[in-house]
């Protein structure tokens, strides 16, 4: 365990889902077998430097913040406190297909609201149509002498 109190395993599947990838996904990216990264993730092998290397650049991270011996970059959203450590000990818990439904979750809500905006923008869009409609009516429309 590193000073923040995390594994390297949790570091790797908290970077993971932070990038919304799956297990599979990462493994695609990495060139290794889904069951691999599970067994990195629950610490019960580590990832070869050629591996770590190959995750940094899917990830997007820094080798040496997976093996918690960097610094948190700026912009970078890697939980640390001893509540969220909590949060992430009981995430380590769940299996890989309650991670893909939570993941799921959010991206639909995500999917939600971007659809609630197009609405909105389409309902903006018939209103003014339905002005410029009346206008144009109205326009034609000569009063008799």
């Amino acid at each position: 365990m590193s000073e923040s109190g995390t594994t390297t395993g949790q570091r790797l599947r908290l970077a993971r889902t932070q990038k919304r990838m799956t297990q599979p996904q990462l493994a695609k990216a990495v060139g290794v077998s889904d069951g691999i990264i599970s067994q990195w993730e629950n610490d019960k092998y580590e990832p070869k430097r050629e591996n770590l290397e190959n995750i940094s650049k899917a990830l997007e991270v820094d080798i040496d913040h997976i093996l918690g011996k960097g610094t948190q970059r700026e912009g970078e959203h890697f939980i640390t406190s001893p509540a969220s450590t909590a949060i992430i000990d009981e995430l380590q818990k769940l299996s890989d297909q309650a991670v893909g439904i939570l993941t799921v979750v959010i991206e639909t809500r995500d999917l939600e609201e971007s659809i609630q905006r197009t609405l909105w923008a389409v309902k903006d869009i018939v209103l003014r149509m339905d002005t410029l409609q009346s206008e144009l009516h109205y326009s034609h429309i000569k009063p008799k002498e």
